[in-house]
Protein backbone atom coordinates (compact mmCIF):
# COMPACT_ATOMS: atom_id res chain seq x y z
CA UNK A 1 0.00 0.00 0.00
CA UNK A 2 2.77 2.48 0.91
CA UNK A 3 4.74 1.67 -2.21
CA UNK A 4 1.62 2.20 -4.32
CA UNK A 5 1.00 5.58 -2.66
CA UNK A 6 4.60 6.57 -3.38
CA UNK A 7 4.39 5.44 -7.02
CA UNK A 8 1.07 7.26 -7.48
CA UNK A 9 2.60 10.47 -6.10
CA UNK A 10 5.62 10.01 -8.37
CA UNK A 11 3.37 9.59 -11.41
CA UNK A 12 1.38 12.66 -10.41
CA UNK A 13 4.61 14.62 -9.92
CA UNK A 14 5.59 13.81 -13.50
CA UNK A 15 2.36 15.28 -14.87
CA UNK A 16 1.78 18.01 -12.25
CA UNK A 17 4.85 18.86 -10.12
CA UNK A 18 3.01 21.18 -7.74
CA UNK A 19 0.35 18.62 -6.84
CA UNK A 20 2.91 15.82 -6.76
CA UNK A 21 5.15 17.77 -4.37
CA UNK A 22 2.19 18.32 -2.06
CA UNK A 23 1.46 14.60 -2.13
CA UNK A 24 5.08 13.78 -1.23
CA UNK A 25 4.94 16.26 1.64
CA UNK A 26 1.74 14.60 2.84
CA UNK A 27 3.36 11.17 2.59
CA UNK A 28 6.11 12.33 4.95
CA UNK A 29 3.51 13.22 7.57
CA UNK A 30 2.39 9.57 7.68
CA UNK A 31 4.54 7.68 10.20
CA UNK A 32 3.85 4.38 8.43
CA UNK A 33 5.12 5.51 5.01
CA UNK A 34 8.68 4.52 5.89
CA UNK A 35 7.54 0.91 5.92
CA UNK A 36 8.28 -0.05 2.35
CA UNK A 37 9.46 3.35 1.09
CA UNK A 38 12.93 4.67 1.87
CA UNK A 39 12.93 8.23 3.21
CA UNK A 40 15.64 9.17 0.71
CA UNK A 41 13.29 8.44 -2.18
CA UNK A 42 10.63 10.87 -0.94
CA UNK A 43 12.99 13.55 0.36
CA UNK A 44 15.14 13.31 -2.76
CA UNK A 45 12.25 14.23 -5.03
CA UNK A 46 11.16 17.13 -2.81
CA UNK A 47 14.71 18.45 -2.38
CA UNK A 48 15.33 18.35 -6.13
CA UNK A 49 11.94 20.01 -6.69
CA UNK A 50 12.90 22.99 -4.54
CA UNK A 51 16.52 23.00 -5.71
CA UNK A 52 15.54 23.23 -9.39
CA UNK A 53 13.34 26.20 -8.51
CA UNK A 54 16.20 27.84 -6.58
CA UNK A 55 14.22 27.65 -3.35
CA UNK A 56 17.35 26.76 -1.45
CA UNK A 57 16.06 27.58 2.03
CA UNK A 58 13.27 25.04 1.65
CA UNK A 59 15.64 22.49 0.14
CA UNK A 60 18.06 23.01 3.04
CA UNK A 61 15.31 22.43 5.59
CA UNK A 62 14.46 19.16 3.87
CA UNK A 63 18.16 18.18 3.82
CA UNK A 64 18.22 18.65 7.59
CA UNK A 65 15.23 16.34 7.93
CA UNK A 66 16.73 13.78 5.56
CA UNK A 67 19.90 13.76 7.62
CA UNK A 68 17.82 12.49 10.56
CA UNK A 69 17.20 9.35 8.49
CA UNK A 70 20.40 8.75 6.52
CA UNK A 71 24.02 9.79 6.61
CA UNK A 72 24.99 12.79 4.51
CA UNK A 73 27.38 10.57 2.57
CA UNK A 74 24.37 8.92 0.89
CA UNK A 75 22.58 12.11 -0.20
CA UNK A 76 23.94 11.79 -3.72
CA UNK A 77 22.17 8.43 -4.05
CA UNK A 78 18.86 10.29 -3.95
CA UNK A 79 19.66 13.83 -5.07
CA UNK A 80 21.36 14.97 -8.27
CA UNK A 81 24.90 15.97 -7.22
CA UNK A 82 24.73 19.23 -9.21
CA UNK A 83 21.52 20.26 -7.46
CA UNK A 84 22.95 19.17 -4.11
CA UNK A 85 26.06 21.28 -4.74
CA UNK A 86 23.94 24.30 -5.67
CA UNK A 87 21.91 23.94 -2.46
CA UNK A 88 25.08 23.67 -0.37
CA UNK A 89 26.61 26.72 -2.05
CA UNK A 90 23.45 28.84 -1.78
CA UNK A 91 22.84 27.97 1.87
CA UNK A 92 26.47 28.13 2.98
CA UNK A 93 26.42 24.51 4.07
CA UNK A 94 29.65 22.62 4.31
CA UNK A 95 29.95 19.02 3.23
CA UNK A 96 30.20 17.04 6.46
CA UNK A 97 33.01 14.74 7.48
CA UNK A 98 30.70 11.79 6.88
CA UNK A 99 30.77 12.66 3.19
CA UNK A 100 34.39 11.60 2.84
CA UNK A 101 35.11 8.39 1.01
CA UNK A 102 36.87 6.77 3.95
CA UNK A 103 35.23 3.88 5.71
CA UNK A 104 34.80 4.04 9.46
CA UNK A 105 33.27 1.23 11.50
CA UNK A 106 32.04 3.73 14.08
CA UNK A 107 29.70 5.22 11.45
CA UNK A 108 27.95 1.87 11.14
CA UNK A 109 27.34 1.68 14.87
CA UNK A 110 25.98 5.22 14.91
CA UNK A 111 23.69 4.34 12.03
CA UNK A 112 22.42 1.28 13.88
CA UNK A 113 21.68 3.39 16.95
CA UNK A 114 19.88 5.97 14.81
CA UNK A 115 17.86 3.25 13.10
CA UNK A 116 16.93 1.71 16.46
CA UNK A 117 15.79 5.10 17.73
CA UNK A 118 13.81 5.75 14.53
CA UNK A 119 12.17 2.31 14.73
CA UNK A 120 11.20 3.03 18.32
CA UNK A 121 9.69 6.39 17.33
CA UNK A 122 7.79 4.78 14.47
CA UNK A 123 6.34 2.12 16.76
CA UNK A 124 5.25 4.81 19.19
CA UNK A 125 3.61 6.78 16.39
CA UNK A 126 5.96 9.73 16.81
CA UNK A 127 7.69 9.61 13.45
CA UNK A 128 6.08 11.85 10.90
CA UNK A 129 4.48 14.23 13.38
CA UNK A 130 7.31 16.71 12.97
CA UNK A 131 6.51 17.13 9.29
CA UNK A 132 4.23 20.08 9.86
CA UNK A 133 5.07 21.42 6.41
CA UNK A 134 2.82 18.76 4.90
CA UNK A 135 -0.16 20.77 6.12
CA UNK A 136 1.56 24.14 5.76
CA UNK A 137 2.89 23.67 2.26
CA UNK A 138 -0.36 25.01 0.80
CA UNK A 139 -0.11 28.08 3.02
CA UNK A 140 3.53 28.72 2.08
CA UNK A 141 4.42 29.07 5.77
CA UNK A 142 7.66 27.12 5.97
CA UNK A 143 8.84 26.01 2.58
CA UNK A 144 7.17 28.59 0.41
CA UNK A 145 5.24 27.80 -2.70
CA UNK A 146 6.07 24.44 -4.22
CA UNK A 147 5.81 25.88 -7.70
CA UNK A 148 6.26 29.39 -9.04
Amino acid sequence: RNIKRFLDAKDRYTSDPETGAREFATLLSDPKILTGVHPGDIYGILIEHFGRREKYKQAGMLLDELQEHISERYFSHYINPNILSAIYTATGRKVGQADSNTYNNDDDNDGDNQNDHRRQQQQQGQLGKNHAYAEEIDDNLDYGSVDD
